[in-house]
Parts: C-alpha cells; structure tokens; sequence
C-alpha cells in the first residue's frame, strides 16, 4: 500500500497539463483579428507572435500588430502566415476557432485546488 501511495505522489508530481483558452479568428475583408479570452498569465504585446491551435491540431503562427483589451478578451489585429495555411483551415469561412495554450500545470495543483475548492 505505502508503494502505491509513493507511486501516487510521484505522478501527480511528474505529470503535467497544458493549460488554454479559446481563441477565434474573424477575417473582414483584408483584416484579420483573432480574439483571446483573457488569462492573467498570457500577456501579449505587439510584435509577438502567437501560435493559434485549430480544430483538427494544426497550428496557425499569428504575428501581432495591434492590441487592445475588452472585458472578457485580448483583441488583436493580426498578420497570418504565408502559404494560404490559415485559407485552407478557414475552407471558406469567415471564423475559425481554436485555442492558445498558456502554460503547464502540474496535476498535483489541479488535484489540490479541486479538493480545497478553490
């Protein structure tokens, strides 16, 4: 039992999950701009580029060139990629939604603030 419990404590120690929040990208006309549901770890600031996780696990590399902030999210005027990656993903649409990870959380802390309720 004391084997298992060990086995237990190293996992939760070891094991970590990538963190997210959801992400759209609205083209009008010539512009593209990709909305981030805020997070107080992820600061983003003109000039960064921010990789965009699409349905189906394709990665869209944005570059930003404007930022401004609203109640609930990061609002970005963005530059995409070039070789038609984000076209194809669009397939014709106007929005495509995705999700921007924000960092690593070891399960322990999960378990944790589960089980205190914060």
């Amino acid at each position: 039992m004391l084997i298992l419990l060990i086995l237990v404590a190293i996992i939760l120690d070891v094991v970590k999950i990538r963190t997210k929040v959801a992400a759209e990208v609205i083209v009008e006309k010539t512009e593209y701009v990709l909305y981030v549901t805020k997070d107080p770890i992820l600061k983003i600031k003109r000039g960064d580029t921010l990789q965009v996780e699409a349905t189906g696990g394709i990665e869209i590399p944005f570059l930003i060139r404007e930022v401004h902030e609203e109640p609930g999210n990061t609002v970005c005027r963005v530059t995409p990629p070039k070789g038609g990656l984000l076209e194809r993903c669009l397939s014709g649409n106007t929005k495509l939604q995705g999700y921007v990870f924000t960092r690593y959380v070891k399960l322990r802390n999960l378990v944790f603030a589960k089980k205190i309720g914060l």
